[in-house]
């Protein structure tokens, strides 16, 4: 599981995640995101869990897991 986070964008995060996907290729690999510190660019999606997570899916192949963090899930995902 990468929870990394404080990313100026997310090709960024894209990347080093692509980096831990290849890493520990063909093991499943799992991302969490959505953190506070990161809302300056994602908080400008219009979904940003659908976007991020299919921007990962695109480029790390062993993705078995996408996850928001709890900190903002529910500014995300509302009730």
């Amino acid at each position: 599981m990468d929870d990394g986070q404080q990313f100026q964008s997310l090709d960024q995060m894209v990347a080093e995640f692509a980096v831990w996907g290849q890493t520990f290729y063909p093991a499943p690999v799992a991302f969490q995101f959505g953190y506070p510190d990161d809302r300056t660019w994602w908080g400008g999606f219009a979904d940003p869990a659908d976007q991020i997570g299919q921007a990962i899916l695109k480029k790390v192949p062993n993705t078995a897991g996408l996850y928001w963090v709890d900190f903002t899930v529910l500014d995300v995902f509302k009730p």
